[in-house]
């Protein structure tokens, strides 16, 4: 799932280099493309999703 609002993108991924799971991502458009994506938020921070 992604949702995009201006020059944010947000969207969850189980890519490598986050915490495990599913984590929370954002990403900045610029005048270069999209930026590194960054975790929003840890999972543990989350209701339990077992």
């Amino acid at each position: 799932m992604s949702v995009s609002r201006g020059n944010k993108l947000i969207f969850a991924s189980t890519q490598p280099g986050g915490f495990g799971g599913w984590d929370i991502y954002v990403s900045n458009w610029t005048s270069t493309g999209w930026s590194e994506p960054l975790t929003l938020v840890h999972r543990s921070t989350l209701p339990a999703m077992r």
